[in-house]
């Protein structure tokens, strides 16, 4: 970072960690955000019919995208989960998508403490063509992260027409702006909290879902590559 004649951070919060945990010169950070992908965008009902029956989601869920890591913060969201089912919400599922990694056995080990083995679904990595429909089914995506850097899915989740939940911490809120519901990740009764109002309040719903979608449309690979060309161009 010291030898470095520029470099590039993809969020605020990122590049204010740079300088506090590193001393790098904040004039010497360009802040380039991620883009999204075009093919993330509402799809067909049949094209969700079918990944639905593919993986054997018959009930609705809510939804998680990511690698199984701490950082995650999954066992809390485990715990709210179970919250809720052990209240009487027992019409859902809990699917955690995603590659397994050094945080899947205390992941598992949750899930079966709190007996919820028939109602939460980890169908492993997704294929990037299936993910559309993956997120076009779900009643409402969750990022429950206790640290995030950016926070691809959840602009994902939003492209797709999907109410988004997601921490109030760290690169979050400055990536979903206005158009999630914020709770703090560190309360599981916060999180019970915002999963049983965004369910439930179908006025939140739809507005979600349409300032997701303005939110959404702001982050293209195509702003991300002509200002990382900028800064290649200065360097030069």
């Amino acid at each position: 970072m010291r030898d470095a004649d520029a470099i590039i951070a993809v969020s605020e919060h990122t590049k204010d960690t740079i300088v506090e945990r590193l001393g790098v010169a904040p004039d010497r950070i360009a802040v380039v955000y991620h883009g999204i992908d075009e093919t993330f965008h509402p799809v067909p009902t049949e094209a969700v019919a079918h990944l639905r029956a593919r993986f054997g989601f018959a009930r609705p869920y809510i939804l998680f995208v990511g690698t199984a890591e701490p950082r995650k913060n999954l066992l809390r969201l485990v715990d709210a989960f179970a919250l809720m089912c052990h209240g009487g919400r027992n019409d859902l599922d809990l699917v955690i998508a995603g590659k397994s990694a050094w945080g899947s056995a205390s992941l598992r080990a949750r899930i079966a403490a709190q007996g919820l083995e028939s109602q939460v679904r980890l169908p492993g990595y997704i294929a990037g063509t299936d993910l559309p429909a993956l997120y076009g089914g779900a009643s409402v995506f969750v990022l429950p992260s206790l640290a995030e850097g950016f926070g691809m899915p959840l602009l994902e989740a939003m492209a797709c027409g999907i109410p988004v939940i997601a921490s109030n911490t760290t690169a979050l809120p400055e990536v979903y702006g206005d158009a999630a519901f914020g709770f703090d990740p560190t309360s599981t009764e916060a999180l019970v909290a915002a999963l049983e109002r965004v369910l439930n309040d179908e006025v939140l719903r739809a507005d979600l879902v349409a300032r997701g979608f303005k939110r959404a449309a702001r982050f293209g690979w195509e702003e991300t590559a002509r200002k990382t060309l900028g800064v290649l161009d200065a360097v030069a």
